[in-house]
């Protein structure tokens, strides 16, 4: 995207608000989307496929909770009980296991 000639006017601020707020809106499934903002001449905003589906794992994000506090609540008691033991075998799994579910969801 080429932006020529903008001023201090505010105008760049206009055209990332715009584009910010366009990019968290759902859309239609459709393979491009070109926004133009008044008076940009021929600026265009195009999201790709790439972008509806970083769009659509930010939502799946968001509605899940932040913290299990069941489980934390689990894990102090064991620290100060002293129980608490890390398998590292599975947490190295875990890992992979989370590395692999992104690659699916970015690459599928």
């Amino acid at each position: 995207m080429a932006v020529n000639n903008i001023g201090s006017t505010g105008a760049h601020h206009s055209i990332v608000a715009d584009a910010l707020r366009n990019a968290a809106k759902p859309t239609a499934p459709t393979t491009q989307r070109e926004e133009s903002t008044p008076n940009s001449g021929s600026d265009t905003l195009s999201l790709t496929g790439t972008a509806r589906q970083l769009r659509a794992l930010q939502a799946q994000l968001t509605s899940q909770p932040v913290v299990d506090s069941s489980r934390v609540q689990s894990v102090r008691n064991e620290l100060s009980s002293g129980t608490f033991v890390i398998d590292p075998p599975k947490v190295a799994q875990k890992m992979l296991d989370i590395e692999t579910m992104i690659n699916q969801k970015l690459f599928a």
